[in-house]
């Protein structure tokens, strides 16, 4: 049974796509990551500040893309430690989450926004999380085939992978009767991929349709 790509492959298709690193706007939408010392086992409050520079005007008038209206994706920089959260408006301007890191190191994170019907990643400074750093088991390391909740999950590549062509990505998901299974709609799309490269100047935010 093949898991084909749903028609809306890449998060925004429609209204399109716009990646950018936020220290580089000197123009336009803009969002800022601020935060102070961060330290593992503490609670953090990430803000983010989204403005239209260069006049620093505060934006609030943010679409809700896939039921929320800021959506907030990072790694640690060996690729080992992954958050999805969502801060929510705290004044003009301003969104804000409290976060609790359980292991120290260096993070990247980008925010998903949508605006005026386009969809916009920005890629924040790297955040430092000071404290302990713990080295994870082999049974914590990520693989292409893993046990997670009793569902055993498989990212497949029926072909080889080319750059600058469409690719097909195959995510099965069989039970523990070996029965394949599809998903539910969580965030408004049944499944939810974030794409990095290893060296972290590409992040891609998509979606798998479910197909049985």
């Amino acid at each position: 049974t093949r898991a084909l790509p749903g028609t809306e492959a890449i998060c925004g298709y429609a209204g399109g796509v716009r990646t950018m690193a936020a220290g580089n706007i000197q123009q336009g939408l803009a969002v800022e990551l601020i935060a102070g010392e961060t330290t593992v086992g503490e609670t953090t409050p990430l803000r983010f500040r989204v403005t239209r520079k260069p006049q620093e005007e505060p934006v609030d008038d943010l679409q809700v893309e896939h039921e929320k209206l800021m959506h907030v994706i990072g790694v640690r920089t060996d690729l080992r430690e992954f958050i999805h959260i969502h801060p929510e408006r705290v004044s003009p301007g301003l969104w804000q989450v409290n976060h609790v890191f359980t292991n120290a190191g260096q993070y990247q994170f980008w925010t998903d926004i949508k605006h005026r019907g386009v969809v916009y990643s920005f890629a924040q400074p790297p955040l430092t999380v000071a404290g302990n750093l713990v080295k994870l088991g082999a049974d914590k390391i990520p693989k292409l085939e893993d046990v997670k909740a009793r569902f055993r999950i498989a990212l497949e590549m029926p072909g080889e992978i080319i750059a600058g062509h469409t690719n097909l990505l195959l995510v099965k998901i069989h039970n523990r009767e070996g029965t394949q299974v599809g998903t539910e709609f969580f965030l408004g799309a049944l499944m939810h991929v974030v794409v990095i490269k290893d060296d972290l100047t590409v992040y891609a935010h998509g979606h798998a349709g479910n197909h049985l």
